[in-house]
């Protein structure tokens, strides 16, 4: 049995396939011209059929409306964001150079869950932090 720590390192793992996974499929339907818009309605419906079945079968509470609200926020941010995602995806020369920009992320989140979450940020964490943003700009420059 995984501890608690080693279930959240599988479950990073999976998902980090299942993404990379899911952004090759989108390059390569850039291919036969399927406008991003359509790819992500695409996308989202079987996501929501999936959600679905999974909340009903794992008999899953729903959330207060309060949270409900923020939830509809973080919706409207993953709008944006999927969307030019994919538009990103679609024109980088190679697709992973986008995904390098987009996940810089983790760089806002780090800092943002420790300012105002209390996560903890060692120097060692920031250092590591730093570095994914130093990756980033070499993957990002062009070739001279």
């Amino acid at each position: 049995m995984l501890t608690s720590e080693g279930m959240w390192k599988l479950h990073a793992t999976i998902s980090c396939f299942a993404f990379a996974g899911m952004i090759l499929f989108f390059r390569f339907a850039a291919r036969f011209q399927v406008p991003p818009a359509v790819l992500m309605a695409l996308l989202t419906g079987s996501a929501l059929v999936c959600y679905t079945g999974h909340a009903v079968l794992f008999r899953q509470p729903w959330p207060s409306p309060q949270v409900s609200g923020l939830i509809l926020a973080a919706g409207l941010l993953s709008y944006l964001g999927n969307l030019t995602q994919t538009r990103a995806v679609y024109d980088a020369p190679n697709p992973g150079y986008a995904m390098a920009i987009i996940y810089l992320n983790v760089v806002i989140i780090t800092v943002g869950s420790a300012l105002y979450l209390g996560a903890e940020l060692s120097p060692r964490k920031i250092l590591g932090t730093l570095l994914c943003v130093v990756g980033v700009i070499c993957i990002s420059l062009p070739e001279r």
